[in-house]
């Protein structure tokens, strides 16, 4: 059962990149298959944008990447008292869509701008690259800030004892910890340089043409997918490559997840003006947190409107929380099944790399390929349906959920799985009682993660939703261009809360681990 839940999770992942390959290779050797090579394959207009949107995606990274240090730093010396909550309110922050920050910044500049316009003192407007990267920054810190937090929390505390001995305290951090984490703060650069390059519906809120655009244009304009396919192939041997060049950390990341972490806190002296940009990075990452909730409140103005706002979306929010439960529901089998071939299974490398790989799929391919892949007679009653949503969420986040899967099986207590397997003989209800709770904590959190990010799926969805069926993000993404704001600040609002509500469910998953422990230890004594 385990091979082929497995099996069905590299035809869900790779089904729709695999369905453009081969109508590719069919159609480039058909009679007009030389054209539409010609009239496809990159221009030196497009390398060109390729190359901006390159640069534009190292910039996000490199921002991330310095406040992730600079916050992480910081979390990992808080390990008791309600500031160790801090680390737990970053990882829930990870699940809030992008758009959202986007909605929250324009609004932010425009209020300024209307309270200092009188003054001659107006902030520019958000637009461009400055506000396209800003955005993308604070949306992606929380993605750094956690993976650097478990980077820093997997140094053993005896090597920094032992270094400040003889040294003081800036160079302990520099050459003992930093090192020692920077797989993790790797795996971080690469993961939000593989998001940030292959996103353009927030690029475009800002009005940057993006590489990803051109392929979304290309296909919507009624462009065959091959061509679609091999506009896409720079893109893709782009983020292949980021992918495997990070992964190291992110194999160390889930071998050490941050809520296993049990280790006294460490005490690193660092100089006042070290110590003054940390505090610095934690006010704009407090202003990552604030600022969201407090314009999008304001915006949104009274009660009634947003109830109203949220009234005339109620079909979308429907649709919204069907297509969640269903996704985070479905991604369990697939995240656990290969999850637990990556543990204990053959071949664990490969199953390794199947597993981060779409990561680096841009999000247009995974909707053309689906589309590929299920517009044909016969599958009408699929095709066309609220099904394709849920496809392509598992598609682009059942990778999560591995990750956070396999990152649960490694904390597993061995002695527990074979005491279940010994007193439980041929009885799986047996060890299903001892593995299950321990296991928890992970169905939980990957279930929410896969439908919080679901919530926030766009780029994908834009291409294979149903006719009359749009959801949440689609509507709000529409209001975005037309100015509606009141209407898109009350959905961003109940966006918010139900993140939010995924994030804390996810959190309140970990927080009750002992208990679980507790109970399957006391099962199979």
């Amino acid at each position: 059962m385990r091979r082929i839940v497995s099996a069905l999770f590299l035809i869900i992942v790779f089904g729709p990149v695999a369905a453009l390959v081969l109508q590719s290779v069919i159609h480039l050797f058909s009679p007009d298959g030389t054209e539409v090579f010609r009239d496809a394959a990159p221009n030196a207009r497009q390398l060109g944008l390729l190359w901006r949107t390159i640069v534009f995606s190292l910039c996000v990274c490199i921002g991330t990447t310095l406040l992730g240090i600079s916050v992480g730093s910081v979390l990992w010396q808080w390990r008791s008292g309600i500031a160790s909550w801090a680390k737990w309110v970053v990882l829930v922050l990870i699940i809030v869509p992008p758009y959202i920050h986007a909605m929250a910044w324009i609004s932010t500049f425009s209020e300024l701008n209307s309270l200092l316009a009188n003054s001659g003192l107006a902030f520019p407007l958000l637009k461009g690259w400055p506000g396209a990267a800003w955005v993308e920054i604070m949306a992606y810190t929380p993605i750094a800030v956690g993976l650097s937090l478990i980077g820093f929390s997997s140094v053993d505390p005896a090597l920094l004892d032992a270094a400040r001995m003889s040294r003081s305290g800036l160079p302990v951090f520099l050459r003992i910890a930093l090192p020692l984490a920077a797989p993790q703060i790797l795996a971080a650069s690469g993961l939000v340089f593989v998001l940030s390059i292959t996103d353009y519906s927030l690029p475009q809120l800002f009005q940057l043409n993006v590489y990803p655009l051109e392929i979304f244009v290309y296909f919507a304009s009624g462009g065959p997918i091959t061509g679609a396919l091999l506009l896409a192939l720079p893109m893709l041997a782009i983020t292949g490559v980021i992918i495997w060049l990070t992964q190291d950390g992110l194999r160390k990341a889930v071998m050490k997840p941050v809520w296993g972490t049990k280790s006294v806190s460490p005490q690193i002296n660092l100089p006042s003006w070290v110590r003054n940009i940390q505090w610095t990075t934690m006010v704009i990452m407090a202003m990552q947190i604030l600022v969201p909730l407090i314009v999008l409140s304001i915006t949104a103005g009274s009660w009634n409107n947003l109830v109203v706002s949220v009234k005339n979306a109620s079909d979308e929010i429907s649709s919204t929380l069907l297509i969640c439960i269903t996704a985070g529901l479905l991604s369990l089998p697939l995240a656990g099944a290969v999850a637990w071939t990556i543990v204990r299974g053959r071949r664990r490398s490969v199953w390794w790399l199947c597993a981060i790989l779409p990561i680096a799929i841009p999000a247009p391919l995974i909707g053309i390929g689906l589309i590929a892949m299920w517009n044909h007679p016969g599958l009408d009653a699929l095709y066309g349906t609220l099904a394709m949503p849920v496809l392509a969420s598992l598609a682009r986040f059942a990778p999560f959920a591995v990750l956070l899967m396999l990152a649960q099986i490694r904390m597993l207590d061995t002695l527990l799985i074979d005491a279940a397997r010994v007193f439980g003989g041929n009885r799986p209800w047996h060890r299903a009682r001892v593995i299950l709770p321990m296991l928890a904590p992970g169905l939980i959190g990957s279930a929410c993660i896969v439908a919080a990010l679901t919530a926030g799926e766009l780029g994908a969805t834009l291409i294979i939703a149903p006719p009359g069926q749009a959801t949440l993000t689609m509507k709000i993404y529409n209001y975005m261009h037309y100015g509606a704001w009141e209407n898109v600040a009350g959905l961003c609002l109940m966006m918010i809360l139900l993140t939010f509500a995924a994030g804390i469910i996810t959190v309140t998953g970990f927080r009750i681990w002992g208990r679980f422990h507790k109970d399957a230890g006391e099962y199979a004594q």
